[in-house]
């Protein structure tokens, strides 16, 4: 199972998830880590599941947000390419 990682690694505050996919690439037998670049298209356009390891601002702890959660995320303001991540979280 692939896992896509979004994230800046030049940006401190959007780093974390990229981070710790690096601690754990090769650690869990069958989980591939497919690192996201933030201009770069998204490469599950086809995919029917996927999974997304990224920070989302006003999250304190690892949760797990699935369909019926992400109406609860709020776009932030977009202003460059890097900008086109996940939302924060409107109910932390």
């Amino acid at each position: 199972m692939n896992v896509y990682v979004f994230g800046n690694e030049y940006v401190a505050g959007d780093k974390r998830a990229i981070e710790v996919a690096r601690e754990l690439e090769g650690a869990i037998e069958g989980i591939s880590f497919v690192f996201v670049n933030p201009n770069e298209d998204l490469p599950f356009v086809d995919e029917e599941h996927i999974v997304i390891l990224d920070t989302v601002q006003g999250i304190e702890e690892v949760t797990l947000v699935e369909e019926d959660g992400i109406d609860g995320l709020i776009l932030p303001p977009r202003t460059s390419a890097h900008d086109f991540d996940l939302p924060h979280c409107s109910t932390a």
